[in-house]
């Protein structure tokens, strides 16, 4: 079985609560998201492992995600 992503992922500012749909540029699952907001402002998170999301900021705001839904897919064919 492999785990695979969806392509976007909801990415929250905690300083105002607004909550917008971002890209997902690249993805390390538990370690690093890059994410794109109406691709044209790029942002980096970090995983945080205490709260179990990512984590970054941009021009002064900060934004937190629990990044992209996954699922488990067999790859495998069966004849």
């Amino acid at each position: 079985m492999d785990r695979v992503y969806d392509d976007t992922c909801e990415l929250t500012c905690t300083d105002n609560g607004n909550i917008v749909q971002a890209e997902i540029m690249q993805f390390v699952p538990e370690k690093f998201l890059k994410v794109s907001i109406n691709r044209s402002v790029g942002i980096n998170l970090a995983y945080n492992s205490q709260h179990k999301e990512y984590v970054g900021s941009m021009a002064g705001l900060e934004f937190t995600t629990a990044g992209p839904n996954g699922r488990d897919v067999n790859k495998t064919r069966h004849f």
